[in-house]
Protein backbone atom coordinates (compact mmCIF):
# COMPACT_ATOMS: atom_id res chain seq x y z
CA UNK A 1 0.00 0.00 0.00
CA UNK A 2 1.46 3.42 -0.72
CA UNK A 3 0.90 6.62 0.63
CA UNK A 4 -0.43 9.85 -1.11
CA UNK A 5 0.57 12.90 1.14
CA UNK A 6 -2.59 15.12 2.00
CA UNK A 7 -1.14 18.56 0.19
CA UNK A 8 -0.97 16.19 -3.27
CA UNK A 9 -4.59 15.09 -2.71
CA UNK A 10 -6.27 18.00 -1.72
CA UNK A 11 -4.67 19.86 -4.58
CA UNK A 12 -5.79 17.12 -7.67
CA UNK A 13 -9.19 17.46 -5.84
CA UNK A 14 -9.26 21.22 -5.60
CA UNK A 15 -8.18 21.66 -9.07
CA UNK A 16 -9.67 18.96 -10.70
CA UNK A 17 -12.56 20.97 -11.73
CA UNK A 18 -9.88 23.92 -13.08
CA UNK A 19 -7.70 21.89 -14.77
CA UNK A 20 -10.34 20.55 -17.05
CA UNK A 21 -11.26 23.70 -17.92
CA UNK A 22 -8.16 24.18 -19.17
CA UNK A 23 -7.42 21.10 -20.67
CA UNK A 24 -4.83 19.53 -18.18
CA UNK A 25 -3.32 16.50 -17.33
CA UNK A 26 -1.91 16.01 -14.18
CA UNK A 27 0.82 12.78 -13.69
CA UNK A 28 2.45 11.60 -10.32
CA UNK A 29 5.70 10.29 -10.24
CA UNK A 30 6.26 6.89 -9.03
CA UNK A 31 6.69 6.23 -5.07
CA UNK A 32 10.26 5.33 -4.08
CA UNK A 33 8.72 3.22 -1.70
CA UNK A 34 8.10 0.27 -3.56
CA UNK A 35 11.56 0.31 -5.51
CA UNK A 36 14.12 -2.57 -4.52
CA UNK A 37 16.70 -0.17 -5.26
CA UNK A 38 16.16 2.72 -3.00
CA UNK A 39 14.90 -0.18 -0.17
CA UNK A 40 18.62 -1.90 -0.32
CA UNK A 41 19.84 1.63 -0.69
CA UNK A 42 18.34 2.52 2.73
CA UNK A 43 18.99 -1.03 4.29
CA UNK A 44 22.94 -0.17 3.58
CA UNK A 45 22.54 3.11 5.17
CA UNK A 46 21.22 1.44 8.07
CA UNK A 47 23.67 -1.35 8.28
CA UNK A 48 26.81 1.38 7.84
CA UNK A 49 24.88 3.38 10.69
CA UNK A 50 24.31 0.14 13.23
CA UNK A 51 28.10 -0.99 12.58
CA UNK A 52 29.57 2.04 13.40
CA UNK A 53 29.52 2.71 17.12
CA UNK A 54 31.82 5.83 17.11
CA UNK A 55 33.49 6.66 20.83
CA UNK A 56 31.69 3.62 22.37
CA UNK A 57 28.29 5.21 22.12
CA UNK A 58 25.32 3.14 21.15
CA UNK A 59 24.29 3.37 17.57
CA UNK A 60 20.86 4.30 18.47
CA UNK A 61 19.05 6.75 20.53
CA UNK A 62 17.53 5.61 23.93
CA UNK A 63 14.34 6.11 22.63
CA UNK A 64 14.88 3.44 20.06
CA UNK A 65 14.46 1.53 23.25
CA UNK A 66 11.64 2.66 24.60
CA UNK A 67 8.08 1.26 24.08
CA UNK A 68 4.67 2.27 24.37
CA UNK A 69 3.05 1.97 27.43
CA UNK A 70 1.05 -0.79 28.02
CA UNK A 71 2.79 -3.02 24.35
CA UNK A 72 2.06 -6.19 23.85
CA UNK A 73 2.88 -5.99 20.41
CA UNK A 74 5.68 -9.37 19.87
CA UNK A 75 7.07 -7.83 16.85
CA UNK A 76 7.84 -4.39 18.55
CA UNK A 77 9.82 -5.98 21.33
CA UNK A 78 12.15 -7.96 18.69
CA UNK A 79 12.39 -4.72 16.93
CA UNK A 80 13.12 -2.65 20.27
CA UNK A 81 15.74 -5.53 21.22
CA UNK A 82 17.49 -5.75 18.29
CA UNK A 83 18.19 -2.02 18.26
CA UNK A 84 18.78 -2.20 22.52
CA UNK A 85 21.69 -4.74 21.09
CA UNK A 86 23.05 -2.04 18.85
CA UNK A 87 21.91 -4.31 15.54
CA UNK A 88 23.24 -7.47 16.64
CA UNK A 89 21.43 -10.39 16.00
Amino acid sequence: MRYSPPPFSALVVLTGGIRKQLGMEVYRAESLNGSPVFIRALADIVAQHLKKNVGGAPPTSVQMGLRCPGCLNVTCAQQKSFFARGGNL
